[in-house]
């Protein structure tokens, strides 16, 4: 298991990369039914690497998606849904 820093961390560099990936793609894109819906389990993780296929009008989306999916990947199934929900409020609270 990972430490509390380490986590804490995680959910920082996620933050700021699903930042950006928003303002890419205003519904996530392909990671929408991880980072909109909260689909969070290891299957969905790798079905979400198993078809991520960069958009050839944007590398940076694909290169956000890859390191989001990365990260999740190393956190346990309850973190992810921590952080999550964390993610979901906040930007609940901003629009």
């Amino acid at each position: 298991m990972r430490n509390h820093l380490e986590i804490t961390k995680t959910f920082e560099e996620l933050n700021k990369l699903n930042r950006v990936l928003h303002e890419e793609e205003s519904v996530s894109g392909p990671l929408h039914i991880i980072t909109d819906d909260g689909n969070l389990r290891d299957s969905d993780i790798i079905y979400c690497y198993q078809n991520l296929d960069p958009d050839p009008r944007s590398t940076l989306v694909g290169t956000l998606c890859a390191s989001i999916l990365h990260l999740l990947s190393r956190i346990t199934e309850p973190q992810r849904v921590i952080w999550w929900l964390h993610h979901s409020a906040r930007r609940f609270m901003v629009e």
